[in-house]
């Protein structure tokens, strides 16, 4: 039990470290606000960019969702 409140208690502090970095956070930011940029031009363009923007994002986290099962050895689920 000391060890889980230990090992928590070093993960906080890691987290606030990383969250407080300036450089980390201004990274976080600009990434945050191209990010903000593309999907409203995206949304007021047309129909067509949106919906070629949503699948963009959609197949990323489909990626990335494959990506987490393959590293936990999970192989009931994969598309390649």
């Amino acid at each position: 039990m000391q060890q889980q409140i230990l090992s928590v208690h070093l993960l906080r502090q890691k987290i606030i470290k990383v969250a407080l970095n300036k450089a980390v956070f201004k990274t976080r930011t600009i990434t945050a606000v191209v990010f903000a940029a593309v999907m409203l031009a995206g949304l007021f363009i047309n129909i067509w960019s949106f919906i070629s923007l949503c699948l963009l994002i959609t197949a990323g986290c489909l990626y990335e969702f494959l990506k987490i099962g393959k590293k936990q050895g999970r192989r009931k689920y994969y598309l390649f």
